[in-house]
């Protein structure tokens, strides 16, 4: 007769292993592989252990090897005839068909449930850090809109998205004009996927997952930043215009290059109390890294030129928000770019532009680089004792930009 128990099988990159459900029948064995992955440690005698979901998973790991053995009591004459793998290919077949009968989650209306969820958490944020972001929300809701436009009315369930469903709307996203942001709808729709199989009452079954055959990772490396070299620079910083959004387009781009294209959500935010012993002080966003920038010479004019009443910059004065002031810079930005017969790009790539000239044309070290635009730095002895001079070697780098992109000093640039 045939029997189920759970096993660890095949270990991956990160030394967790997959828990599956090894069939045996007629000295023969197949496995069944389960969403859930453990460390070897953390699995004793078919149970979870010292896991922080080790209840929930044991819980589910229980009621899926209860499924299949009832589904084998069906068969229970037929099993002494069948392999392992003949049972194997029961299950799932039994199993698929049960799951598309049941499974009715519909696509459109949990979509805008969980964009009024993250409405509300973002309300909630904003109340205790004026800093939050809504780009989560934008994403999906973008993704909605654009859904609506792929199949209009119609209802679609989650059981029923496929491969070829996925390819369809990666055509229809093409033929729309969309390109390097293919990425962020399908990553957006596959993160879908994973909350309502993730979710404590498992809403959709793994069998319905459709990005185990459609891979995405192929669309990041679409998205290759665009970069301006030195002179492109120049010809931005000169650019002489009388319209009022050109002007402080150009101004922000440029102080935002010259404070080593620190993130413009950094850089709306920055108050007067920031500076401090002749540094801009931040902390990014992004990464929680707490980060300062030197202020040279050339730094002042532009500060003066975006002075606000009360605050140490104009944008929170000019714009209702931070979302608005970016998509004003932006659509300057394009007309700039239009005019000077340069690529068109967004205030974004001013950290894009200043590490690729300082690697490139000034021959400054990697290392330096990621401190100057705040990255994470490893944890080593170095990275604990020597930061005052990290902090003078970023300086240091700074003002060669600076000298380079104004013609005002020696640099050694690398050699072509």
């Amino acid at each position: 007769m045939a029997s189920v128990k759970l096993v660890l099988v095949n270990k991956n990159a990160v030394n967790k292993y997959n828990i599956s459900v090894q069939i045996l029948s007629n000295r023969t064995k197949a496995i069944l592989k389960t969403n859930y992955y453990v460390e070897k440690n953390q699995f004793k005698e078919g149970r979870v252990r010292n896991h922080p979901n080790s209840t929930l998973i044991n819980k589910r790991l229980s009621s899926i090897l209860s499924d299949y053995e009832q589904k084998l009591d069906k068969i229970y004459v037929e099993q002494t005839k069948m392999t392992a793998k003949e049972i194997k290919e029961y299950l799932l077949n039994v199993y698929i068909e049960e799951v598309r009968e049941k499974e009715d989650v519909e696509l459109f209306s949990y979509l805008e449930e969980y964009i009024e969820e993250l409405d509300r958490k973002y309300k909630a944020l904003l109340l205790v850090d004026k800093k939050a972001s809504k780009s989560t929300w934008k994403n999906y809701s973008n993704l909605y809109k654009s859904l609506r436009k792929f199949k209009g009315d119609q209802r679609v369930l989650f059981k029923n998205i496929n491969k070829r469903w996925l390819e369809d709307y990666e055509q229809f996203l093409r033929e729309s004009g969309v390109n390097t942001g293919i990425w962020t709808y399908m990553k957006s729709l596959k993160h879908l996927f994973n909350s309502l199989i993730n979710s404590e009452d498992q809403k959709l079954s793994p069998e319905c997952y459709p990005f185990r055959y459609y891979s995405i990772a192929k669309f990041k490396g679409n998205s290759t930043p665009r970069f301006l070299n030195i002179e492109e620079v120049r010809s931005v910083m000169h650019y002489e215009t009388t319209n009022e959004n050109e002007i402080f387009a150009r101004d922000t781009f440029i102080l935002n290059y010259l404070l080593m294209g620190l993130n413009f959500k950094d850089m709306y935010f920055i108050e007067k109390e920031d500076i401090q012993d002749g540094r801009v002080h931040y902390t990014r966003s992004k990464t929680g890294v707490k980060h300062s920038v030197k202020i040279e010479p050339e730094h002042l004019e532009y500060f003066k030129r975006l002075k606000g009443e009360k605050e140490l910059f104009c944008f929170q004065e000019k714009y209702s928000s931070r979302a608005a002031c970016s998509q004003m810079i932006s659509t300057a930005l394009k007309r700039i770019c239009a005019n000077l017969n340069i690529p068109a790009f967004a205030i974004g790539r001013s950290r894009y532009t200043w590490s690729t000239i300082a690697f490139n044309d000034l021959n400054i070290n990697e290392t330096v680089i990621d401190l100057a635009l705040a990255h994470k730095v490893s944890h080593t002895l170095a990275g604990a004792y020597y930061i005052v001079k990290k902090v003078k070697l970023m300086d240091d780098a700074n003002r060669q930009m600076i000298d380079y992109l104004f013609e005002t000093g020696p640099f050694e640039k690398a050699s072509e």
